[in-house]
């Protein structure tokens, strides 16, 4: 309750806006009982940004039980517009901010650990996507990550379900082409090459 209220703070106030006291305000807690869980206003918004991307993490890692599927590209865009759907302040949150604006080496040690394995997991998760399916770690990025999320985001603009059918089905068509195997006998790289020069 106490992160979910942090996340309502930044949300609706920014990073330098969002308080403890706001916080409190909004639980109808005494500050004290904040700070006796959460030492600093740098442990809550710390922990308010792992609990963030490790969720957005577990609901990619969930795409990926079979890396080679045919549907993966479906499959990555029903669960990156499924997470911001099922939790749309953590959503607007991921969406608005990156780890830099939020977290430096200022911040409380076990905060940058968190982040750091969490960085790690994903990356983790890119190289066997990438080495399994033979094809660029880069493009996995984009087509695990980044297309689908500024998809995501596009559609939440619009806010019309006809519209965000039509940006999930765009979107799953270019998260193909990017996580398309190259031919049997062809390395990912001769591919693109082959491409570019065509």
């Amino acid at each position: 309750m106490i992160l979910t209220a942090m996340a309502e703070e930044v949300t609706n106030a920014g990073l330098g806006g969002a308080s403890v006291s706001g916080v409190a305000a909004r639980l109808g807690a005494p500050s004290g009982s904040i700070y006796h869980r959460f030492p600093t206003r740098q442990h809550l918004l710390g922990s308010l940004w792992v609990r963030t991307v490790r969720s957005f993490h577990d609901s990619i890692e969930r795409t990926l039980d079979r890396p080679t599927d045919p549907d993966l590209a479906g499959r990555v865009v029903n669960s990156v517009f499924g997470w911001i759907e099922h939790d749309p302040v953590g959503a607007a949150l991921l969406l608005r901010f990156r780890t830099e604006d939020l977290i430096d080496n200022d911040w409380p040690t076990e905060i940058r650990v968190d982040i750091a394995t969490e960085n790690q997991r994903l990356a983790d998760m890119i190289n066997h996507v990438a080495e399994v399916r033979r094809i660029n770690p880069l493009d996995v990025v984009l087509a695990l990550v980044d297309f689908p999320s500024a998809a995501a985001r596009r559609a939440g603009v619009f806010d019309n379900d006809m519209v965000t059918e039509a940006i999930r089905h765009r979107t799953t068509t270019v998260l193909e082409l990017l996580l398309a195997s190259p031919p049997v006998g062809r390395s990912a790289h001769e591919e693109r090459i082959v491409d570019l020069g065509s």
